[in-house]
């Protein structure tokens, strides 16, 4: 699957409409095109670990039930 059409099925929101409302584990898009798993703070004034510039992010998938 090439990576146009991977971005074109993950439903990321724009770090410019908002941003997590708390702390946890996300899906991130660089600008550079990588998906990638990072960790967010929200109460260190909503910063990506390790100072990651991300354009997109979105909640894990629940895992599965069965």
């Amino acid at each position: 699957m090439g990576l146009k059409i991977l971005l074109a099925k993950v439903n990321g929101i724009s770090i410019e409409d908002e941003l997590p409302q708390e702390d946890g584990k996300y899906l991130i898009i660089t600008p550079d095109g990588y998906i990638k798993l990072i960790q967010y703070y929200e109460h260190h004034g909503g910063t990506f670990f390790g100072g990651v510039i991300a354009t997109h992010w979105m909640p894990l998938p629940k895992p599965p039930t069965q």
